[in-house]
């Protein structure tokens, strides 16, 4: 397309968003986010196609001011903090006054329970968190018909690799827990970022919160006055040449090794006050370290014959435009870009009936996108297509339309599936999307543009925000009316130069 012809089919449109970007307080925020998505597409493609222009430039000046009106920060009044206590606060307090009660009851017994249980059963808090933890664990695996359990040792020291499969295995064999007692307190040191039983026992967090980094075994708070403390402060025993390391919060302070057990004193000067302390060595890790040795170094060659697969060519029908799909979840996104979409994937909410409704009434096909997590028994077609996640998620039955998603990471053409079409894995190349069309002869779909999903997690305390790494990458996360947390790449996929 000729740059003036371009400029000619979009001037009035990126005029009224000069209003939006000059006048943010006129439009709402899916006007604003429309008029954004909308210019970065038109500057994608200026910036493609006319680099050097000044198109380019004013696109991208138009870009950046809608976007510094999205993300803004609203500004509050000093009065707010006074009343938000004075005024929001108690009225949110008075409106769950009902639940608050509950709850109170409900910890209130919990409490009584726990007091009693102890009063009655002197082993009753070593038997629920103490040595017998991991048997337990176990049994109701056992119990659920599992058949095998996985340790996880990648990027881990040969003393955590042995630990972790002693103590384990003798769970596994019903071995007292006393025997191996003294294994599970060096796993605990060897490697310790907190531990936590996952969704075992519900869907609650499978995380602990308090810290990420590798502490060794927690052992207790000590107060120091001049560098002095007495180990017998602490809420686990202690040896001499044992390693101990402060933190202050999130602050690590410093370590040390033991040279006396009871009153002894830090090697270095600290501020008088009260510390977390962990360990983080045990003289008797070093027997383990000399008992397995030094790590096998392998030596030689190995002959290897060449393999070959053969692949048929398969034939395609030529296409001349490819269809275009769109992923949405509101009605607003559904009018909006219905008079472009040959199909429409519509999140599975509370207006999927109403998309339907009007996808009927558009002739466009509308398929319900399944949320990743839905178990095969909940999920109804009522004869329309869905689009579904895994291989086993649902078994497709005569006369069903099925859609693969990207989640099935198809990457080559010996994935035979029974599904109408399939998307593929967003992370093979031009000349790998190439090469498996032809060899495989159903239909393929590619995302061409959005942000890419990274992951999908059923953690309660995930919420709709972002997430910033170490390198300042912001990572959007929204959760969806299925208590599911998605986290989308940090940057949008852009292949429109490809389209065409």
């Amino acid at each position: 397309m000729k740059e003036v012809t371009f400029i000619r089919q979009n001037l009035d449109k990126w005029r009224s968003y000069e209003t939006v970007a000059e006048s943010p307080a006129l439009s709402t925020p899916d006007e604003m986010a429309d008029a954004y998505i909308d210019v970065t597409s038109d500057l994608a493609f200026s910036q493609t196609h006319y680099p050097q222009s000044r198109i380019t430039l004013y696109l991208n000046n138009l870009a950046s001011a809608i976007h510094q009106n999205i993300y803004r920060n609203k500004r509050e009044r000093w009065s707010r903090i006074i009343t938000f206590w004075t005024r929001e606060m108690p009225l949110i307090m008075w409106d769950a006054r009902k639940e608050l009660r509950l709850s109170f009851i409900i910890f209130l017994i919990s409490a009584l329970i726990g007091v009693l249980s102890q009063w009655l059963d002197p082993d009753f808090s070593r038997l629920v968190m103490g040595n017998r933890y991991v048997e337990m664990t176990l049994k109701k695996l056992e119990k659920a018909g599992v058949s095998s359990a996985k340790i996880e040792g990648r990027m881990r020291s040969q003393a955590y690799a042995y630990l972790s499969a002693k103590v384990y295995s003798s769970a596994n064999k019903g071995l007292d827990p006393e025997e191996y007692a003294n294994e599970v307190e060096l796993l605990k040191t060897v490697f310790n970022r907190g531990y936590g039983d996952g969704y075992l026992g519900g869907v609650v967090t499978p995380v602990q919160k308090k810290y990420a980094d590798n502490r060794g075994q927690y052992l207790g708070k000590a107060t120091f006055t001049k560098r002095k403390f007495d180990t017998s402060q602490l809420d686990e025993k202690v040896g001499i040449r044992d390693g101990l390391t402060l933190y202050k919060g999130d602050e690590k302070i410093g370590g040390f090794k033991l040279t006396s057990v009871g009153k002894t004193a830090s090697p270095f000067s600290l501020p008088d006050g009260t510390y977390e302390v962990y360990r983080t060595y045990d003289p008797r890790i070093d027997t383990i370290k000399n008992m397995i040795g030094e790590p096998p170094k392998f030596t030689g060659t190995t002959e290897r014959v060449p393999a070959h697969v053969p692949t048929k060519l398969s034939e395609r029908t030529p296409v001349d435009l490819p269809e275009m799909s769109f992923y949405i979840s509101s009605i607003k996104n559904l009018e909006t870009v219905l008079p472009h979409a040959d199909r429409v994937y519509f999140e599975m909410n509370d207006s999927l009936k109403e998309a339907q409704e009007i996808c009927d009434n558009a002739g466009v096909e509308i398929v319900t996108h399944i949320p990743r997590l839905t178990p095969t028994e909940k999920i109804e077609t009522g004869g329309r297509p869905i689009m579904i996640n895994t291989p086993g998620q649902y078994i497709p039955k005569e006369g069903d339309r099925v859609y693969a998603s990207q989640f099935m990471n198809m990457f080559n053409s010996y994935m035979r599936t029974p599904y109408y079409q399939t998307t593929l894995s967003p992370e093979l190349s031009n000349e790998e999307i190439r090469s498996l069309a032809q060899h495989y002869s159903g239909r393929l779909e590619v995302m061409v543009f959005g942000r890419q999903e990274l992951m999908c997690t059923r953690d309660p305390a995930m919420h709709n925000g972002i997430l910033v790494d170490e390198k300042s990458f912001r990572f959007p996360v929204y959760k969806d009316v299925h208590g599911l947390s998605h986290i989308l790449n940090s940057s949008d996929t852009i292949l429109l130069p490809y389209l065409g």
